[in-house]
């Protein structure tokens, strides 16, 4: 595979919003032919595969255009409560580490204290 099909297949990645199963099995078999495209008219200019395949956002278009919108609608339902959820997570997480450190903070306090009166007690 040669660096212009390499980056044929990187452009087309970046426009996909969502990576499924699906998509995946749809870039393998269109990166697949580009390569054998590639190999057999020694491609050395990007321009020519976007006139025989498509731009990224025309081929990316013509994927969602003949698949089902429900099931992209559900992904991306799917994909919004995950993200929702690992954001409450991390809140979760941020405030009991946040109380823990205070907690171990007041004990560091209240043990300086204590040493500090048990000093003070001793030098009298």
């Amino acid at each position: 595979m040669n660096k212009i099909c390499k980056q044929y297949r990187s452009d087309i990645k970046s426009f996909f919003p969502l990576m499924g199963k699906k998509e995946k099995a749809y870039i393998c078999s269109l990166i697949e032919d580009v390569n054998t495209y590639c190999d057999e008219e020694n491609i050395s200019d990007i321009e020519h595969l976007y006139k025989i395949y498509g731009t990224p956002s025309e081929v990316v278009t013509t994927y969602y255009s003949m698949s089902d919108t429900s099931e992209l609608i559900k992904k991306i339902q799917v994909f919004k409560w995950i993200q929702r959820s690992f954001a409450l997570l991390l809140v979760i997480f941020t405030l009991v580490t946040s109380l823990y450190a205070y907690t171990l903070y007041q004990k560091k306090a209240i043990s300086a204290r204590e040493d500090a009166l048990l000093m003070e007690t001793n030098d009298d």
